[in-house]
């Protein structure tokens, strides 16, 4: 099964829209939700980005301002990912609660490939039944 980021605590979890640990349910943005999952990012970048929500969730306990936060950081260091344009007070939030923090640098890497492609050579025959 899939493995996702949690975009509340920052753990992994089973399953994009499944319900983390913490009781989260899924962000009720279907592609936010998508976006950090393992078939995209290795699992160790998926850590990295859990590391980033835990430090956000550490200078604040508005969940709107922790997600905006989030994604701000994500749209100023990894813009290939998402970007973002908050509203001017919620981006004067998010600009304080990151100014705050030292937060770790992620490394982006994609993910292992799930199963090599077979060859021509690699095929079998099935045997016929008369």
């Amino acid at each position: 099964m899939t493995k996702a980021l949690c975009l509340n605590c920052g753990n992994l979890k089973y399953g994009a829209f499944c319900a983390c640990s913490c009781q989260a349910q899924s962000s009720g943005n279907i592609g936010l939700d998508i976006a950090f999952i393992d078939r995209f990012y290795d699992i160790e970048t998926l850590k990295g980005f859990g590391a980033v929500i835990k430090a956000i969730r550490s200078a604040t306990t508005d969940p709107a301002a922790r997600r905006a936060a989030f994604l701000e950081y994500v749209s100023e260091h990894h813009p290939s990912i998402l970007t973002v344009d908050l509203e001017p007070e919620m981006k004067a939030k998010t600009t304080e609660i990151l100014r705050g923090l030292t937060l770790p640098t992620v490394t982006v890497r994609e993910p292992p490939p799930r199963r090599q492609q077979r060859s021509e050579t690699d095929r079998f025959e099935i045997p016929k039944f008369i």
